[in-house]
């Protein structure tokens, strides 16, 4: 359902839904573009929490730009090239489930390690949307925690 909203945001129309549940996620939709803005921030981090598998890795600064370049990852979040953030010491994105293994296979990434700093952020899904809808990029602007990012996402959503 998480999917479905950023759809409708982008106002598209999401398949498979009956109309009950599209009238619930217009209403949420119509929360997001209304209510003020701190209240949107949290509502986002608990309606988007369940959008995709996570995954955060380090990866020496050398190899940022390959990643970043790589089609298979759609910008998102600190990524996005809407937002007016500078961050070109990270990648962040969404990619296909079915690309996962051999998107980090070529990028030498070990997805099973613990990473103390994380610098490429891949936001897992069976389908990615490109570009990356809205409502999900300022979802991972939210999660990242600072005023920056989250004034970053309210931009994004045309909020600030």
């Amino acid at each position: 359902m998480a999917l479905a909203l950023a759809e409708i945001i982008e106002d598209r129309r999401p398949e498979g839904l009956f109309a009950s549940q599209l009238s619930r996620l217009r209403t949420k939709s119509a929360v997001i573009a209304t209510r003020p803005a701190e209240e949107v921030v949290d509502l986002i981090r608990a309606w988007m929490a369940s959008r995709a598998a996570a995954i955060g890795v380090e990866v020496a600064p050398a190899d940022i730009t390959s990643i970043r370049e790589d089609s298979r990852l759609l910008p998102s979040g600190l990524s996005d090239p809407r937002t007016d953030l500078a961050a070109a010491a990270v990648a962040e994105g969404y990619i296909a489930r079915t690309d996962l293994a051999v998107f980090a296979d070529d990028h030498f990434l070990d997805l099973e390690a613990e990473h103390e700093r994380p610098n490429v952020f891949l936001h897992v899904v069976d389908t990615p949307s490109n570009p990356t809808p809205r409502l999900l990029s300022a979802a991972d602007l939210i999660d990242h925690g600072g005023p920056r990012e989250t004034q970053a996402a309210m931009h994004l959503l045309g909020r600030a």
